[in-house]
């Protein structure tokens, strides 16, 4: 039985007082530091610029493509952007004479783009300037917990000791050892489904039940077995048992149109910020959520040059506010959160606050994705379709490049995700598509910071600017992972 429980609500913030902490940003970040401090007993307030959007009512994975007039797709007053258009022009990439009521990121013109048109945010109101880059955001609390891709991997010392392994960049001040017990934690908080297949460079999770591969994906598994090469079910940040700590998520029950939209679930099987962490949070009475509440810089006390706030702007009313804790938090995403601590300068901090070595803002990785491929098994052409739709995914394969052998044209490994089968439409003989995943090295060209551009609002603040340019290492993935 699907039991629905109502979120809590959240009391007014208390601006004349001093909080435990002040977060910025109610995404995988700010949650999660709200959820630990409040279960100690701590009083936070957490600001986020963007509104509430009810996902349960919004996401529709249990309606039909053919009761929507146009299948899922967005109004046609609304454009999502092309990788064209990334390629081959600068940013702001929604002008202002665009023929479009709304233009959006790439994720939207993925499938059933409809259904989360009023989470993704409008380029139009939030350009951003620089180099060609695709940035995806969401302005609402849980931010883009409510449309990832709900791949949840671990990192392995091939992560963090790389230096080591191929004496290229710096290895982490942490191993993986240090880092095991918390990702257990979170594993037994959050729910993980997947199988464990003992891999050294893929760190097995504290798994729930997984999804089962289908008959294309499993002859896909012993097809590349044969090659010393891995293929196992997605591992996804869904509850397939169930969570009897958490009241506002239910078990993945398979059946909803998982691939209609670019993520999220309209039950929270598959984890988001709010239900996850942030209403948890709330019952505890030590949470105010205080949200349309934009954050302008990072206060100090002059005396101390110590941080002792948040400034933010009421984004009904335009009026700037102070939020005053003993701790500030900023978890407003990587380049938000970059651009606001040089946004934040002082006589203590005149090129920004925690900048002294001038280093905020550069080293960006990026997360690289594409190309793919499809096809279809001609051994499956007429036999019993599956019922494939309701999975969070189909299968991951993981590393296996540079990882006994070294290439010297070719620098670490990529992944690839994928998933075969039949959907509401006929594709029984359908094959595993493949897209490639990959990280980048971190380079000191690589740079966020703030531009002159305006926004449509707050009118008067400047815009995002990125400037991106990769490492010879991170171009030569490409070529590799097509062969």
């Amino acid at each position: 039985m699907l039991l629905r429980v109502p979120p809590p609500s959240s009391k007014p913030a208390d601006l004349s007082r001093t909080y435990d902490a002040v977060i910025v940003g109610s995404g995988a970040a700010g949650g999660m530091a709200a959820h630990v401090l409040t279960s100690h007993g701590l009083d936070v307030l957490m600001l986020e610029a963007g509104k509430q959007v009810d996902t349960t009512a919004e996401l529709h994975s249990l309606e039909w493509p053919y009761d929507h007039p146009r299948r899922g797709e967005m109004p046609y007053d609304r454009h999502a952007l092309r990788g064209a258009e990334y390629a081959f022009r600068k940013p702001p990439y929604a002008p202002k004479d665009a023929p479009w009521k709304a233009v959006h990121s790439y994720v939207q013109g993925w499938n059933g783009t409809d259904y989360t048109k009023n989470i993704v945010v409008d380029e139009k109101d939030h350009p951003y300037t620089g180099t060609n880059y695709a940035w995806v955001r969401a302005r609402c609390l849980g931010g883009k917990t409510n449309i990832w891709g709900r791949l949840a991997l671990r990192l392995s010392d091939y992560d963090f000791k790389g230096k080591s392994h191929d004496g290229w960049g710096e290895d982490w001040p942490i191993s993986y050892a240090d880092l095991e017990p918390y990702y257990d934690k979170v594993d037994l908080y959050l729910g993980i489904a997947g199988h464990p297949e003992g891999l050294p460079h893929l760190p097995d999770s504290k798994f729930q039940r997984s999804t089962r591969l289908n008959p294309s994906e499993v002859m896909l598994r012993h097809s590349i077995a044969k090659r010393g090469r891995v293929l196992t079910p997605y591992r996804a940040g869904v509850t397939t048992d169930g969570l009897k700590h958490n009241k506002y998520r239910s078990r993945c029950f398979g059946r909803g149109g998982c691939n209609r939209h670019v993520g999220g679930c309209d039950i929270h099987a598959a984890f988001d910020s709010p239900t996850g962490l942030i209403y948890p949070a709330l019952d505890t009475g030590h949470l105010t959520v205080r949200t349309g509440s934009v954050a302008r810089e990072v206060t100090v006390d002059p005396g101390t040059g110590k941080a002792r706030g948040v400034a933010f702007v009421d984004a009904a009313t335009g009026q700037t506010m102070e939020a005053r804790a003993k701790t500030v938090i900023l978890a407003a995403s990587t380049l938000e959160t970059a651009r606001l601590m040089l946004l934040s300068k002082s006589s203590q901090h005149p090129s920004g606050i925690g900048n002294a070595s001038g280093h905020v803002g550069h080293n960006f990785c990026e997360h690289v994705m594409g190309p793919g491929v499809d096809g279809f098994v001609k051994d499956l052409v007429g036999k019993p379709r599956t019922l494939d739709d309701g999975r969070p995914g189909g299968f991951y394969i993981p590393r296996f490049r540079n990882l006994k052998d070294r290439q010297k044209d070719f620098l670490r490994g990529y992944g690839f995700e994928g998933h075969g089968g039949s959907t509401m439409f006929p594709s029984s003989a359908r094959g595993p598509g493949r897209s490639r995943t990959s990280g980048a090295f971190p380079s000191c060209a690589s740079t966020s910071s703030s531009a002159t551009t305006r926004r449509r609002w707050p009118p008067t603040w400047p815009t995002p600017r990125a400037r991106c340019s990769r490492r010879p290492g991170s171009r030569s993935s490409t070529p590799t992972a097509t062969s």
